[in-house]
């Protein structure tokens, strides 16, 4: 993959199926990364740890029908709860709750607009 798209897939992350990627180009996913199904993952997003290799626990765990769109970063041990959107060009370094939107340098988190607050 590295040749054709630039990216860098670890065999080790854990990928379920259903798992999207519109526009692969320039992704890195590291080794102990989580995504759960119906994920979309668009160009140059990174999901990685904060640099202390082999440590499992140090990488992202990604929930179902996650939108993760262009450029963002995801670092860390950090949880994207079920159907989050992560923002073009956001660095996620704090856990973001089911059906929320992330967004920013640092990531601020919010809920989706149209979203029922007393749900």
């Amino acid at each position: 993959m590295r040749v054709y798209t630039s990216c860098d897939i670890s065999p080790l992350a854990q990928i379920d199926k259903g798992v999207k990627f519109p526009h692969p180009l320039c992704i890195v996913i590291g080794d102990g990364v989580k995504i759960g199904k119906g994920t979309m993952i668009w160009q140059q997003v990174t999901l990685g740890s904060h640099g202390r290799f082999g440590i499992e626990a140090d990488y992202p765990v990604i929930g179902t029908n996650v939108r993760i769109y262009a450029n963002a970063s995801i670092l860390g041990a950090v949880s994207i709860g079920n159907d989050a959107v992560i923002g073009a060009h956001a660095v996620v370094t704090k856990n973001v709750p089911s059906g929320m939107v992330a967004y920013g340098i640092p990531a601020i988190v919010e809920r989706k607009k149209g979203v029922n607050e007393d749900a």
